[in-house]
């Protein structure tokens, strides 16, 4: 609110009398309620001049009233008849060179109008402004709220600033230092709480331990994908690049002619006859010498079916049983 009167001058054109009265209306409500405005109507012969005067109100008014009409609104436009509204003109003239010393930012012009204006009449010097319609009670109410600086809705006061908890983040799987939990409160003393199984506390350790665990569980992981990389690539190798047919290792020539089996030998493998009981041998007499006995065992030939034998498993066959083979076995 304003702690002095403010000072209005109203600025209007002279047209129907009806006009001037309405005018006349609200200068003398405004004075009623403390604004001290003004009016032509109120000086006779101003000993100044009218135009002098008129320009030292609106150097002095803290506010401006314009009421805009069509009438005033041709006028400032410069459309009306020459030598009618010269007082228009003149004030319009002061007006425009005020707002352009300031750079067209002032609050000190009002623009207003009655119920039966439009806000199209407003001229455009003054037109980027709030308007007020000043013969409804509403309109006057807001354009008093403006000339005393009362507004309908004032800006409360600024409070303080507010402080907010910071949010828990993690970095590198730890607690912040800003950001660490607030330590449990401190367990009763033992004389005072009930026995209860001591829990222990987490290991501080933890985090790193799964680090370590996830660690060994991914190098698994990656191990067992080379090999199964390099099997497939060993696969698709033999694949693209098979050995030559005459290229096929034989396990068994590589260990020598000797121990090729008897059908790659060239030996024709004979069926062994059908072996008879032969006689029990007796018993050496009494006092017989052992020799004869010894030399039977050791003159022994194997049978052809043990140097058959030895030959289907591969067996090293010496060159004397081979003979006997030859010869014997047919």
């Amino acid at each position: 609110m304003m702690s002095r009167t403010p000072k209005v001058f109203i600025s209007y054109s002279h047209e129907a009398v009806a006009h001037q009265e309405r005018v006349l209306a609200l200068a003398d409500r405004l004075r009623a309620d403390g604004i001290d405005a003004d009016i032509d109507q109120y000086n006779d012969s101003p000993p100044e001049g009218w135009p002098a005067w008129c320009e030292r109100q609106i150097d002095t008014a803290d506010l401006v009233l314009v009421v805009c009409t069509e009438t005033y609104h041709r006028r400032v436009k410069g459309e009306e008849q020459p030598g009618t509204g010269l007082g228009v003109i003149w004030e319009a003239a002061i007006i425009r060179q005020l707002l352009y010393d300031a750079g067209a930012v002032s609050r000190k012009f009002v623009p207003v109008i009655f119920s039966d204006g439009s806000p199209t009449q407003i001229p455009r010097p003054v037109k980027g402004w709030s308007y007020y319609v000043v013969d409804t009670d509403e309109g006057y109410e807001s354009l008093y709220r403006r000339l005393t600086q009362q507004p309908e809705l004032p800006r409360p006061a600024l409070g303080p600033l507010r402080t907010l908890p910071a949010r828990n983040r993690r970095w590198s799987g730890r607690w912040s230092e800003e950001a660490r939990p607030a330590p449990p409160p401190a367990p009763a003393a033992a004389a005072d709480r009930p026995a209860e199984a001591a829990q222990p506390a987490p290991p501080r350790e933890a985090p790193r331990l799964l680090r370590k665990v996830g660690g060994r569980r991914i190098a698994t992981r990656l191990s067992g994908g080379l090999v199964a990389l390099a099997l497939a690539a060993w696969a698709a190798a033999a694949y693209v690049f098979p050995p030559a047919p005459g290229e096929q290792a034989d396990p068994v020539a590589a260990r020598g002619p000797e121990h090729a089996p008897a059908a790659k030998q060239g030996l024709t493998l004979p069926q062994e006859p059908p072996q008879t009981a032969e006689p029990a041998p007796n018993p050496p007499k009494p006092g017989a010498p052992s020799g004869t006995a010894s030399a039977r065992s050791t003159n022994r030939s194997p049978s052809c079916a043990h140097i058959l034998q030895r030959l289907q498993l591969g067996e090293t066959v010496s060159n004397r049983d081979r003979s006997y083979l030859r010869e014997s076995c047919r």
